[in-house]
């Protein structure tokens, strides 16, 4: 009989999982953490440790798929949600209706200024507005009507200082947004900086109400590829100077920017499918890592679903393609993961503090506290057709609570051979107070993967203090 005992919870601290925020909430791993999540068998051999996230449930469900995720600045409405048929709704599915039949847009922008008003961008050639208290009000457009001459492509909304940013073009240039104008809380447009004939902007960030960050394309003609073609710079611009204040060149293809605490974070990408995470220190870009696990979702230069970085809770969230969500702690300098789930944009989003995350016409949600679902994940394990799997916990499930453990299997040339759920352990079925024995009906595999899904609704902490593998 061969047994094998997956304890190694050394590398995550404490080293004694426990329920709290920083076991569940992330993946702890002192080494690279997606070498143990790799959705693949092929890998170096060797046990790992289970490694626990909470996950993301299904909250609501929306007309179209979902093309941006706006906080809410009252507890009615803890986030608003953008669709690509030009609906706007409350997180609840308020509905807030079409602006004024906006057609489909996925590069529809939103921003909420001047005493809880939501302004919007469903079109090239309109900025419309209505009350957030008022999901009912008619839609307003903003004056002056002509306010973005022609063209198309996202219009970047950012409150800064005393008023709106909004990226714009003169009418000309091949339609190329290389003007930021300034509205006011009376709705007054007037000229704020302007970046020239050929510049394109693709994304702007209040960078605590410093500077206003804006990030210019150049490529000569006015046209925008996003390719290493171009030419890309962050231009500073403290709301009140006739011109950007101090330029900086982007080393590669801008991908997208965030502020998190006193910091503005870049995603870069330096060559072919090579991001790298950048930061802005003294008016100087500098490195802070590689991503070379895998590439990074598509940012706001791409005017397409998705972005790359997200608050996540106070840390610097990156959404991957391939391997999930990836938090980098800046304060303690750490790096996690989310237990990978595909979404196609995510931020924490609300005065509630709920963290929502969105696919297609979906949107997901978990509570930043309390007891949420929480997913256990293992390594692909070198362990022929197990028979029997052990699974120890701190307490049994009470009435409500389960655990749900599925077994994956990966023949030796690492084509998937199975994908197995076993007994669900629960209230009503468990061996004894600290671990339960489950039958693996015949599970064929020559590498496996334990997933342990679990739920509380008592109260209930679900920790997993150890999975035995007996064939």
């Amino acid at each position: 009989m061969a047994k094998l005992k997956i304890t190694n919870f050394s590398q995550m601290n404490p080293e004694a999982p426990e329920y709290g925020p920083k076991n569940q909430n992330y993946l702890l791993s002192g080494v690279d953490p997606f070498y143990y999540l790799a959705q693949t068998a092929v890998q170096e051999q060797r046990v790992a440790p289970l490694a626990a996230s909470r996950t993301f449930v299904s909250f609501n469900t929306f007309p179209g798929n979902i093309v941006f995720l706006l906080p809410s600045s009252i507890t009615t409405f803890d986030a608003l949600v953008l669709t690509d048929d030009g609906t706007v709704s409350g997180s609840d599915l308020t509905n807030f209706g079409q602006p004024n039949g906006a057609s489909p847009n996925v590069g529809m922008r939103a921003a909420i200024f001047s005493a809880n008003v939501l302004w919007i961008t469903p079109t090239s050639a309109n900025l419309f507005r209505k009350p957030i208290t008022t999901p009912a009000a008619s839609w307003t457009i903003t004056t002056p009507l002509n306010l973005f001459g022609v063209g198309a492509g996202v219009r970047f909304l950012k409150p800064f200082l005393d008023f709106c940013a909004v990226s714009d073009n003169d009418g000309t240039a091949k339609n190329s947004n290389h003007i930021v104008r300034k509205i006011d809380s009376g709705f007054l447009a007037s000229l704020g900086i302007d970046l020239g004939v050929g510049w394109n902007i693709v994304a702007m960030e209040n960078y605590n109400n410093r500077y206003l960050a804006v990030v210019g394309s150049y490529s000569g003609d006015g046209t925008f590829s996003g390719g290493m073609a171009d030419i890309n710079y962050l231009f500073l611009w403290n709301g009140i100077s006739a011109r950007y204040n101090s330029a900086v060149r982007i080393p590669g293809i801008f991908w997208d920017m965030k502020v998190i605490g006193d910091t503005l974070y870049f995603v870069i990408v330096e060559r072919l499918n090579q991001f790298a995470l950048y930061k802005l220190v003294n008016n100087s870009l500098v490195k802070v890592f590689n991503i070379a696990i895998d590439t990074v979702k598509s940012g706001a230069n791409a005017n397409t679903v998705g972005y790359g970085l997200f608050n996540y809770n106070d840390a610097l969230g990156i959404n991957l393609n391939s391997k999930g969500q990836f938090i980098y702690d800046t304060f303690n300098k750490s790096k996690y993961i989310l237990t990978p789930q595909d979404f196609t944009l995510e931020q924490r989003a609300g005065p509630n503090g709920i963290i929502y995350a969105a696919k297609n016409t979906v949107l997901y949600t978990y509570q930043a506290s309390g007891y949420s679902p929480i997913t256990y994940v293992s390594q692909w394990i070198p362990f022929q057709d197990p028979k029997t799997i052990v699974v120890k916990y701190a307490t049994p499930p009470g009435a409500g609570d389960s655990i749900q453990v599925t077994l994956l299997g990966y023949d030796e040339d690492g084509t998937a051979s199975s994908s197995l759920p076993l007994q669900v352990i629960d209230n009503t079925h468990f061996y004894n107070s600290y671990k339960t024995p489950l039958d693996c009906k015949g599970f064929r595999g020559k590498q496996v993967q334990v997933k342990l899904q679990t739920v509380s609704a008592s109260g209930w902490a679900p920790i997993i203090r150890e999975v035995e593998l007996i064939n």
